[in-house]
């Protein structure tokens, strides 16, 4: 352990919690997001990118992925946006909750195990938008909360 260091004093509940707000689309060639339903009868989603808001224009993206009711819910606000037609998928604003995961496959024509991280995507939210001093959720009828 490093002396020069503080321990961490908070919960250990938020390590590796990921809380941002940002773009949701698709890296799919036909702008379709990837979905279905495993053996055990999960939902699942994949084929995503969320594109996290940055400050002075600076951004990072994360291919992300999404199971049970997060999947279905995610599956239904994309069928819902607009495809931008310069990159032929949707796009959407959002907040989500997640966690960064390390994922391990197996190319099917080199046979090279190939790793990646993912962004586990485990709540979302509609994304509030900035003013001039704090975030704020923009008037809508429709929103249920």
């Amino acid at each position: 352990m490093n002396k020069l260091l503080k321990n961490y004093q908070g919960d250990m509940s938020v390590i590796n919690k990921f809380v941002h707000i940002g773009v949701l689309t698709t890296v799919t060639e036909d702008g379709q997001p990837r979905t279905g339903v495993s053996d055990a009868g999960t939902p699942w989603i994949n084929g995503l990118n969320f594109i996290k808001d940055g400050t002075e224009g600076k951004k990072a993206s994360f291919i992300a992925s999404a199971f049970d009711d997060v999947a279905v819910e995610i599956a239904e606000a994309l069928k819902e946006q607009p495809i931008n037609e310069d990159y032929k998928a949707p796009f959407m604003r959002i907040q989500v909750g997640g966690r960064i995961e390390r994922n391990t496959w197996t190319d099917p024509e080199s046979g090279e195990v190939k790793y990646d991280n993912r962004l586990i995507i485990t709540d979302v939210w509609n994304a509030p938008v900035k003013d001039d001093t704090v975030y704020v959720y923009p008037s809508n009828e429709n929103n249920p909360s």
